[in-house]
């Protein structure tokens, strides 16, 4: 599993998205820590996956495909939400052909129309279908015109996030969510502070073992995406700073300053 996070702040003018790079191999007892699990997808939009890497990395290319073919007017948060749920589904549907075929020696057209099945092989089948799960939790972030969009997902359901705009999947979800918590985390908050605050998530849900040390961190505004890497200067400053300590003082003119030029983001990204 994994950790992953989007945070709405600035008053929806942006989204902080972070996610652990640790891939784990059941039943082996090693680690990768360099398993990505940020995507870009398309016209600026990010997602974050979490579950098992053979299910998620389909399912999210399937959502970049769908979401290709969206036109101007239809990329709004009910048409992400449309083309997250056909992708949740898409996949998930080759899983249940599998299990069919493997358990019950039948494939989907014949479940579906083949009205001579007998009804053991049916019931079977129906059981079959219900015990077949989608092991995937995606988040999804972007800007459509002025509007952000944060979508979070757990195998075929999927929500919007709005308020307190914190979208956690993940094993270490629990860890993560308690820290937002503790910070007050909103999305009135500002992105310098909301950064501190994902960062501190992360690191305090690397109490689940299956959360890596090493993270990938991106910022999302109407303007595109803005890699949020390297800088353990500032953030180390910070967590002198701040750490454990509140967090306010994060929402200055001096710190987001700080913030930006450390990223080499332009300051009118945030106006």
């Amino acid at each position: 599993m994994t950790i992953g996070i989007g945070l709405l702040c600035e008053r929806g003018k942006a989204i902080i998205m972070g996610a652990d790079k640790r891939g784990t191999y059941d039943p082996i007892a090693t680690a990768n820590d360099e398993c990505g699990k940020l995507f870009k997808l398309p016209f600026g939009f990010c997602g974050a996956i979490a579950g098992t890497i053979g299910y998620c990395e389909p399912v999210i290319s399937e959502l970049g495909h769908r979401m290709d073919g969206l036109k101007e007017n239809e990329r709004s948060v009910e048409y992400i939400e449309r083309e997250m749920k056909a992708a949740l589904h898409h996949i998930h549907l080759g899983l249940v052909g599998t299990a069919l075929m493997q358990e019950c020696a039948i494939t989907i057209s014949q479940y579906w129309h083949d009205e001579k099945i007998v009804s053991e092989v049916r019931e079977r089948a129906q059981e079959t279908i219900r015990d077949t799960h989608l092991p995937v939790q995606l988040i999804v972030g972007g800007f459509h015109q002025d509007t952000s969009i944060l979508l979070w997902s757990n195998e075929l359901q999927v929500w919007e996030e709005v308020s307190p705009g914190n979208a956690v999947i993940g094993s270490g979800v629990i860890h993560a969510l308690n820290w937002l918590g503790y910070r007050r985390q909103n999305i009135e908050v500002s992105a310098q502070r909301s950064f501190m605050h994902l960062v501190e998530a992360k690191e305090f849900s690397e109490l689940q073992k299956t959360v890596g040390p090493v993270a990938q961190y991106v910022m999302l505004t109407k303007q595109g995406m803005e890699p949020l890497e390297g800088q353990s200067d500032l953030l180390k400053r910070w967590w002198g700073a701040y750490g454990l300590q509140p967090s306010d003082r994060l929402d200055s003119a001096e710190e987001r300053a700080a913030f930006l030029g450390a990223f080499g983001i332009s300051a009118d990204t945030l106006d």
